[in-house]
């Protein structure tokens, strides 16, 4: 058979293969067995999660997210928004618009089954922050058109609510469409082998929120849905994420530590080079402690000294040697509270360290002052939300701490033990401004609900009725133990100076209650810092004004430092010693101004500077720390010792009175009784003071000797540098004359004189008894700035 034959023939028996007609059922199917269905493999369960259509559902709604135009910015620096959007039970956010501030844009596409019998969609709009929970700043519900389910694309701008009001907040723009599920006849769903997925139950988000409860519900509902219902994965998920945060959270609490612990270092080595404490002995040690300091100590020794606590807290609630024989509760009329918890702590201690009480009682000073510094820093991050601005303003407060603490010099003030529990409840109030906002909602209504001025003229009317009930009800009851205060406040106003009781010359007369120094400014404007705060101030100010006339709410945080700022400012610049709580609170304003570059150029180039500035600010200080550090020097006060030491031989019966100062180191270094101190807040001392004054007086010696014995004194210590110091009009020999309307031996007075004052031709005291001496005064110690005479029997 040729080729061509074979060919045909093959040809023809492919076209009896060929089928004509209509094709079988089982055609181009494989045959399966039964076996073969029994060990199929199961579907991919995250395969069967995006195939599967749930019942009841309605359609495939498509939501294009794609911007937004907010009327506000809530915060100092610009918001980074995203969104939140919930249909039915379902959640999706979109991505982070950093630094999208009032006009984000995400242009975000959303596929969501929508179920049946739901309309709407709820949308929220929050600003990411780094380690605070993340702030709603907006929110709309919003009805789907009628449109979109016709199968048509809407493309609508919604009104957004929020803390400004219904719809006040701006608008949303989003792009929506619709496809309803179509379900194909004889094809049914494939089949599954695992079980649905099915909405995470509330149990299980309840449970979760125990576990995590500063991580909000809607995060946790979200990442339950996206693990496909598994609480393990979830809890696992939250857990990584706590550890993120509480990572970074480390790290920026170790940065302020280190900085706290850098002040505290700079302290004491200041403290250190300027009086070599370590090494001196312990009675110049306790002298170093000036005027009130050395008052303060003496609380502490007693109580560390103290055969028992119970003695010890016995002897200060009845306590004679202070205003001798005068007895008082020293827990109730000073602060204390600090001495007696470090004793306590030394005594507890005291078995298990080396260190010596009076080294334990200055170090636990220093790393105070530290601490204090710390919480200016977290109070920094809790303002502003961000650690570079915290640590900024730690290394100003390095740089300015001749203005931001005196512990370097004086060891135990108040401030020094006080600042610290300042800055916490500074942060409590700022960190509560945001769970108590309507506070500040129901404030900016009250002005809308009631007429403007006739509720401020009401409240200006409730302060001047209730400032002169105070004075009237403590006329009443003849409290003065304060009104030093009210007159020293009208004689820096100016309002009463022809009437300046002696106590309060002595306020006027000290340095530390003038007026602050232009120095100040010269040494912030060194670092920058005034400047900034200048420049942040007033645009804060116009901010607030600005968000006040358009009937805004402004940010609460901001306007709340920014009184704070105001308010001290005035009282630092007035009072010096108030620049203590001014300083940290102008610093942190300063820090809001890198918000601006922030916005401007981004966090990048904001970091990038504050780091710059930190560098050149700490180089800088560094050569003045070195130049500080080289000149070292010694206590050197060898009267006083030897005075100190006489009085520890002598009988401690003794009773001494003399100029404030000195009796509170009498009180510190020997235990003596005394009848007067520098605690100058009750009335009944600041008269005695006066009247033991007239030792430095222009006043007959028999009269003298009449009030000291009145007083109970058995010994008085007269300084020279007081006795002969120069007329200056402050001196306290002049502040005495004065007192006794006297004129001053100069002619020349701090203030004008209320009355006419008489010129005198008696000599001075104190003058007397160097030159002549008097029978009814023993001379019994004398060295080069010190005479101690004993009062005789008359």
């Amino acid at each position: 058979m040729s080729t061509a034959e074979k060919r045909l023939q093959r040809i023809a028996e492919l076209r009896k293969q060929v089928l004509v007609g209509a094709l079988p059922d089982d055609f181009l199917r494989m045959p399966t067995s039964s076996n073969a269905d029994a060990n199929a493999m199961p579907l991919d369960p995250a395969t069967q999660f995006y195939s599967f259509i749930p019942p009841n559902t309605r359609g495939r709604l498509v939501l294009k997210i794609v911007e937004a135009k907010l009327t506000k910015n809530y915060g100092l620096v610009r918001m980074d928004p995203y969104i939140r959007v919930r249909v039915g039970n379902a959640v999706f956010e979109t991505h982070t618009c950093i630094n999208g501030g009032k006009v984000p844009v995400w242009n975000r596409v959303i596929n969501a089954y929508l179920p049946v019998g739901v309309e709407s969609i709820y949308v929220q709009i929050f600003d990411e922050r780094s380690f605070t929970q993340d702030e709603c700043v907006a929110w709309a519900h919003i009805i789907l058109p009628d449109g979109v389910f016709g199968q048509e694309t809407v493309d609508e701008w919604y009104s957004l609510s929020g803390p400004q009001g219904e719809g006040k907040e701006g608008v949303l723009n989003i792009v929506t469409s619709f496809t309803p599920v179509v379900t194909t006849e004889g094809a049914p769903a494939p089949a599954t082998t695992g079980q649905m997925v099915e909405p995470p139950e509330p149990v299980d988000i309840g449970s979760i929120k125990e576990m995590f409860p500063e991580v909000d519900e809607e995060v946790i509902r979200t990442i339950l849905e996206s693990n496909n219902n598994n609480q393990e994965a979830t809890v696992n998920a939250l857990i990584e994420m706590s550890t993120l945060d509480m990572m970074a959270l480390g790290w920026c609490l170790g940065v302020g530590v280190l900085v706290s612990l850098l002040y505290a270092k700079f302290m004491f080595d200041l403290h250190e080079n300027t009086l070599w404490f370590s090494n001196i002995k312990e009675v110049e040690r306790e002298i170093s402690f000036r005027t009130e300091s050395g008052l303060y100590y003496s609380y502490y020794k007693q109580v560390v000294n103290a055969s028992t606590v119970t003695s010890a807290f016995y002897d200060l609630i009845h306590d004679t040697k202070t205003e001798y024989p005068r007895e008082i509760n020293v827990l109730q009329r000073f602060n204390i509270i600090p001495e007696v918890l470090l004793a306590l702590f030394y005594r507890l201690s005291s078995s298990y360290v080396t260190i010596t009480p009076i080294m334990f009682y200055v170090n636990s000073s220093f790393l105070l002052a530290g601490l204090s510094v710390l919480f200016v820093y977290l109070l920094t991050y809790v303002i502003t939300g961000a650690w570079s601005e915290a640590f900024i303003v730690s290394v100003w407060m390095l740089v300015n701490y001749e203005d931001s603490s005196r512990v370097n010099f004086a060891v135990n003030m108040r401030e020094v033990y006080a600042l610290p529990f300042l800055w916490v409840q500074f942060m409590y109030v700022f960190k509560s401004l945001d769970s108590v906002v309507y506070i500040v909602l129901l404030l900016y209504k009250l002005p809308k609900t009631f007429h403007l001025v006739k509720s401020t003229l009401v409240f200006l009317f409730g302060i001047v009725v209730m400032l002169p009930l105070n004075v009237v009800v403590k006329s009443l009851v003849s409290d003065k133990s304060d009104s030093h205060i009210w007159h020293f406040v009208a004689s820096k106003l100016g309002v009463a100076q022809a009437s300046v009781p002696f106590e309060t010359t002595l306020y006027l007369c000290h340095g530390a209650f003038a007026f602050l120094g232009y120095d100040f400014i010269e040494r912030t404007y060194k670092n920058g810092s005034v400047q900034l705060f200048v420049f942040a101030l007033v645009v804060s100010v116009f901010n607030i004004v600005r968000s006040w006339w358009k009937g805004e709410q402004s940010c609460p945080r901001l306007f709340l430092l920014t009184v704070k700022c105001c308010v001290f400012g005035v009282l630092a610049f007035s009072t010096m010693r108030m620049k203590y709580i001014f300083l940290p609170l102008m610093l942190i304003l300063a820090s809001t101004a890198f918000s601006f570059v922030n916005r401007l150029l981004g966090r990048f180039a904001k970091l990038t500077i504050i780091l710059a500035l930190a560098i050149t600010v700490l180089r800088s200080h560094y050569s003045f720390y070195l130049r500080v550090m080289s000149h070292e020097q010694e206590f050197y006060d060898p009267d006083t010792v030897r005075l100190m030491e006489w009085i520890n031989q002598q009988n401690e019966t003794m009773v001494f009175s003399g100029s404030m100062q000195l009796m509170a180191g009498v009180k510190c270094c020997t235990g003596r009784p005394i009848t007067n101190h520098p605690h100058f807040e009750d009335s009944y001392l600041r008269e005695r003071t006066l009247r033991i004054y007239q030792m430095y007086g222009r006043r007959p010696a028999d009269e003298v000797y009449g009030i000291l014995k009145n007083e109970n004194a058995t010994h008085i210590i007269l300084e020279d540098s007081i006795c002969l110091a120069k007329s200056t009009g402050c001196a306290l020999k002049d502040l005495v004359d004065q007192a006794n309307g006297q004129q001053t031996e100069s002619g020349r007075y701090p203030f004008v004189p209320s009355r006419s004052l008489q010129n005198t031709v008696l000599p001075r005291f104190c003058d007397v008894l160097r030159k002549k001496g008097h029978s009814q005064f023993a001379l019994v110690f004398r060295n080069r700035t010190f005479r101690v005479y004993r009062l005789l029997l008359s």
